[in-house]
């Protein structure tokens, strides 16, 4: 999710201050904090990347292959 998140910020930019500045103050505090942030990290590598699964589920292979047919039964069990 990264670097897609990472693109889409540079496409559209924010252009609330309140939304800039609250995002700042964020930033701020985990600087501040590198051990809340580290343990966040952690918690948060836990989950599965939600936008990738969805975007597998709605995309349709050229050929089905027992490959194919097995990544999409997977990502559907991961979802559950």
């Amino acid at each position: 999710v990264g670097a897609r998140l990472l693109r889409a910020n540079i496409l559209s930019p924010i252009t609330d201050i309140p939304t800039l500045n609250a995002r700042l103050d964020l930033v701020s505090f985990f600087l501040s904090s590198e051990k809340i942030f580290s343990g966040i990290l952690e918690y948060l590598s836990r989950f599965a990347d939600l936008d990738r699964m969805l975007s597998g589920l709605v995309t349709i292979p050229k050929t089905v292959t027992p490959i194919t047919a097995s990544k999409g039964i997977e990502t559907i069990i991961c979802l559950r």
